[in-house]
């Protein structure tokens, strides 16, 4: 049987209460995960909770962000079992001027980091590579402006499958 298809113990196992933070539960079950990948500095990879994201000089540094999806009761027996599902996106950028070889490199590492992993109730699936291209981002406030950068841009999707009780 395929993983997300297979029947989960955990479910029946783990309970969390009718009204469980599993919103909270997966952003620091995913967080983690991406705060232990070594393919990047600490300094080049941002959060939602940041105030301002500064690009380092040089090198690749990205975006982590969560995405949910869908809540939907995966099972009926002695009690019903709720299950979250979505993505985690993560958007890696470099200057035009670098190249796309290393941007590529951290990208493959990401999905093979991703790809398959489990922890506690939160089940990833294989990971996917969007290239991008040429992107706008807003830069360095200056005086009333921002200023506006052009770098190249990668996006990783995970997807995920998060058991709730």
């Amino acid at each position: 049987t395929r993983w997300r298809y297979a029947c989960r113990v955990s479910c029946r196992s783990e309970k969390m209460g009718l009204f469980s933070m599993s919103l909270e539960t997966i952003r620091q079950l995913a967080s983690k995960r991406f705060a232990d990948f070594q393919g990047l500095p600490d300094s080049a990879k941002f959060y939602p909770n940041l105030k301002e994201v500064t690009a380092p000089k040089t090198g690749v540094w990205s975006r982590f962000r969560i995405e949910p999806v869908l809540r939907y009761v995966s099972s009926i027996g002695s009690q019903p079992c709720s299950r979250r599902n979505g993505s985690i996106v993560i958007e890696l950028f470099d200057r035009l001027d670098a190249g796309t070889a290393n941007i590529i490199k951290v990208a493959d590492a990401l999905e093979q980091w991703f790809s398959y992993y489990q922890v506690e109730n939160l089940w990833l699936g294989a990971a996917k590579t969007y290239l991008d291209g040429q992107t706008e981002l807003e830069g360095e406030r200056v005086g009333m402006d921002k200023q506006k950068t052009i770098v190249y841009a990668v996006r990783v999707y995970v997807p995920f499958e998060y058991d709730e009780n």
